[in-house]
């Protein structure tokens, strides 16, 4: 009997759900809201929460002009905030992938 296929499957479908259900939480919470600040920081706050992340960024690249805004953050514990304006150098490495449009998860920003 395969269950290797099976067990897959089953996970697959649990991912399925649970991703339904994270996205219809944060419907629930984005919708009544009319400021986009407020759905940003709502948005980075659900994320960190579900990924158990402990920082979570909403950043726009503007290349024009070199500069990158963090508009919304979410913080688990203590530290310094990064929303603001920044120079697109300060990015270093992480602005190619930033410009893919790709999400990226940094497991340990101390040696990144």
């Amino acid at each position: 009997v395969e269950v290797t296929g099976r067990h897959r499957a089953d996970a697959m479908l649990r991912g399925s759900e649970q991703r339904r259900a994270f996205l219809l939480e944060l419907s629930d919470v984005l919708q009544p809201l009319a400021d986009a600040a407020e759905a940003r920081q709502a948005g980075c706050r659900l994320l960190g929460e579900r990924l158990d992340a402990h920082r979570v960024y909403y950043v726009e690249i503007d290349e024009a002009h070199a500069r990158a805004a963090v508009n919304g953050s979410y913080q688990k514990g203590p530290g310094a905030s990064l929303d603001g304006e920044h120079a697109t150098g300060d990015f270093g490495w992480l602005l190619p992938l930033l410009r893919s449009g790709e999400s990226v998860a940094v497991r340990d920003a101390r040696v990144a």
